[in-house]
């Protein structure tokens, strides 16, 4: 067990949270089921978990499968009836959007192929956007509720992408400009950036037609937020989702697998091209030989304090790479 730097107590472990007792025990115990049946009848998730001080309304870990709420900000923030909505859309994460941390893992490989960014990542946006708009009927009022609880805190100079997401569920959803952000925040966002209310509609009308190829949606979503991810002085963005699920990180295998661009991408980096979401130079670096050599110099960890994390994924890779070479029959026992 870790237990912290020299004179810091370690982080409280999570609480289970059902059959415990806090009093909104009763009400999570009530809402999990339902949350878990909005997606399917059969999900193997553990039950949630209180994991106060995280920062963020709820969590998943994809790894451990463990949802985690921040019972101590649902309470701050009033958002106790919203426990079902909150809940279904971190078993969105388990189900679909990125439905397992191979894929998110593809996903930041792709990102980083398109945007200079070093820690801020658009993966996580991208995903509550999708569940978010499978939630729409059952849920829309508790989702727009949680985002509304924080709209006193939202800085859009530090998190502009953040307010453009929030405007494309306005506008795909039909509500009034600044209804989920705050009106200040409309206002002031539009004065910076004209034209993207029009800009967050075409992208509602566009982004969940393209599928079911979750990269082509993803790509086309970067193609588009890119704009608002950069900040104008240079500087990187600083989350501001008061929803970041931090999925987990993908194991080394998971990213070893991602270094190579697979049918989908290369399904995907070919229909951005045809559709002008990306210029030519950039698809063509994104599938070409070399491909694989810039995502290893991509990978997470580059320079980190963390420097085990890339000797674990390229001995992964290389583990993988022998096992398809061993699997591969030789020429004179194929068949066909």
């Amino acid at each position: 067990m870790y237990a912290g730097r020299r004179g810091r107590k370690p982080a409280p472990l999570p609480v289970p949270i059902i059959g415990g007792t806090d009093d909104l025990a009763a009400a999570v115990a009530a809402a999990w089921p339902k949350a878990q049946a909005v997606w399917s009848k059969f999900l193997l998730l553990g039950a949630p978990v209180d994991n106060t001080a995280s920062g963020s309304v709820a969590q998943i870990d994809l790894s451990t499968r463990q949802v985690s709420l921040d019972l101590q900000l649902v309470r701050k923030k009033n958002l106790c009836g919203c426990l079902e909505g909150i809940l279904a859309h971190e078993v969105g994460h388990h189900v679909r959007y990125p439905g397992t941390l191979a894929v998110h893992a593809r996903m930041r490989m792709i990102e980083r192929s398109l945007l200079p960014l070093k820690d801020y990542t658009l993966t996580n946006l991208f995903s509550d956007l999708m569940i978010n708009d499978a939630l729409r009927v059952p849920f829309g009022e508790h989702i727009c509720k949680v985002y509304q609880s924080f709209a006193a805190d939202y800085n859009w100079r530090a998190d502009p992408a953040f307010i453009f997401y929030l405007t494309v569920s306005e506008e795909r959803w039909g509500r009034a400009p600044g209804s989920i952000m705050g009106t200040k925040t409309a206002l002031e966002f539009g004065r910076e950036y004209p034209g993207y209310r029009a800009e967050a509609q075409m992208m509602g009308q566009t982004l969940f037609a393209l599928g079911p190829n979750v990269y082509t949606q993803f790509i086309y979503f970067v193609s588009v937020v890119s704009r608002y991810a950069i900040l104008r002085n240079g500087n990187e963005p600083t989350a501001a989702d008061p929803y970041s699920c931090n999925c987990g990180d993908p194991t080394a295998e998971d990213w070893a697998d991602a270094l190579t661009p697979d049918a989908r991408e290369r399904e995907t980096v070919a229909r951005a091209l045809d559709e002008g979401w990306l210029a030519r130079q950039t698809a063509e670096r994104m599938t070409d030989a070399q491909a694989t050599d810039r995502r290893v110099a991509a990978l997470p960890g580059q320079g980190d304090a963390d420097a085990n994390r890339v000797p674990e994924a390229m001995a992964a890779y290389y583990r993988q790479q022998a096992e398809r070479f061993f699997l591969v029959p030789p020429p004179q026992e194929r068949t066909g």
